[in-house]
């Protein structure tokens, strides 16, 4: 739990939140869309009063010319900067410095490109095509005169499942295992806040699962992993038998 109050502490989110806001008001005023989110502020956008999130994931437009603009112009101008992350540049992201009472802290900003699908690095059998984010969505507010695009909640549980998923095969592999354990136990906490707080119409679900290749081995893999991260249904308000019954236990 230590890992949450230290990564999702109100001092960060409560940053990124504005970041969020800032960024889907321009795009808004600039082209008339809102910003298509996936991740922690999705699922933040089904309940406000679950622990938001500190980075941004950010579905891309299709349109080249708005894609560029976002990372040349909107994210320069707004203290944005690429941070390499090896000594080569080969390995970026796009971040944004901020301090908390606990000193210097980064939101960054994940981009996803709606030409691409999801990369398998771990074998799981899944593809997620990033358009899908954007053809099955729909708009949430997330402040005053603020909105985002955010995925139907049947698309968003199973690509948050992946989410932990895949980090937990990443955890055998990382450098910095601090970091990777509060991401996935913030996958299994924003997983049990849309099983307690969201009417899924179960057969959008299905069809999405089944889209996406989920199996019923990959259904309990994840649900397996809620032995050791008991925690975070009890900081969700929910319980295993919530979460079990929302989710298709598929063939």
């Amino acid at each position: 739990m230590d890992l949450i109050v230290d990564d999702y502490s109100h001092e960060i989110t409560s940053q990124s939140i504005i970041e969020l806001q800032n960024l889907t008001k321009w795009q808004y005023e600039k082209y008339g869309e809102w910003t298509t989110i996936i991740g922690g502020w999705a699922v933040w956008a089904y309940y406000q009063e679950s622990f938001g999130s500190r980075d941004i994931d950010i579905v891309l437009p299709d349109d080249d010319s708005k894609k560029v603009e976002i990372t040349d112009s909107y994210f320069p101008s707004n203290d944005i900067k690429i941070k390499y992350e090896d000594p080569f540049q080969k390995e970026y992201h796009y971040g944004k410095d901020i301090f908390t009472p606990k000193g210097h802290d980064e939101i960054v900003f994940d981009l996803f490109d709606p030409e691409k699908t999801r990369p398998d690095p771990d074998g799981l059998g899944v593809t997620v095509d990033w358009k899908w984010m954007t053809k099955f969505s729909k708009e949430q507010p997330i402040g005053k005169d603020a909105f985002i695009q955010v995925p139907d909640p049947e698309l968003l549980l199973p690509v948050k499942m992946i989410a932990g998923l895949s980090r937990i095969e990443e955890l055998k592999r990382t450098d910095n295992p601090k970091r990777k354990r509060s991401k996935i136990w913030k996958d299994y906490y924003d997983v049990g806040i849309l099983a307690k707080h969201v009417d899924f119409n179960q057969e959008q679900l299905l069809e999405h699962m089944n889209r996406i290749g989920f199996t019923r081995d990959l259904v309990t893999r994840f649900l397996d992993g809620y032995i050791e991260r008991y925690d975070t249904l009890e900081q969700a308000g929910t319980t295993l038998m919530t979460v079990t019954d929302k989710i298709p236990s598929l063939e």
